[in-house]
């Protein structure tokens, strides 16, 4: 003690003023290492349910990538019927285009026959009135050869 004693009182002083300085420092570290410490496990549990929630929100959206998938697959499907639809209703698709077709061909065959049968009609009657003719001169002929 001696020496503390012979040290000048302002040394002393200082010496006592750092020292509490340095517990005061130590104190306020430990606080703040244990605020920390609380910070930080905050932060891990905030992080943890983060994750939780990331995987829930990664199941939700491969269950709704599979539906949309679902619909796309629906919707292509309803469209190519749509489209098969729409030609058979406005007459479109190629069978009915080839009836069609075929149909105008016999109506056309029809109405060419429709001429010949008037022509061979004509040619009938002409026919005939020569047959009623050469009837009546064979009539008459035989009319003059009784006489």
């Amino acid at each position: 003690m001696e020496f503390i004693n012979s040290l000048p009182t302002w040394v002393t002083a200082l010496t006592l003023i750092i020292f509490g300085l340095v517990a005061l420092i130590g104190i306020f570290d430990r606080n703040m290492r244990d605020r920390r410490k609380e910070t930080d496990a905050q932060e891990d549990r905030i992080i943890d349910l983060y994750k939780v929630e990331i995987e829930e929100l990664n199941k939700s959206l491969a269950k709704t990538n599979k539906e949309i998938e679902i619909l796309k697959a629906k919707m292509l499907k309803l469209e190519t019927e749509n489209s098969v639809m729409t030609k058979l209703i406005q007459g479109r698709d190629t069978e009915a285009i080839k009836y069609r077709e075929r149909g105008i061909q016999t109506m056309d065959m029809a109405l060419a026959m429709s001429g010949n049968i008037i022509e061979n009609g004509e040619s009938i009657k002409k026919c005939i009135k020569s047959i009623e003719r050469l009837a009546k001169a064979i009539e008459r002929h035989l009319q003059s050869i009784e006489k």
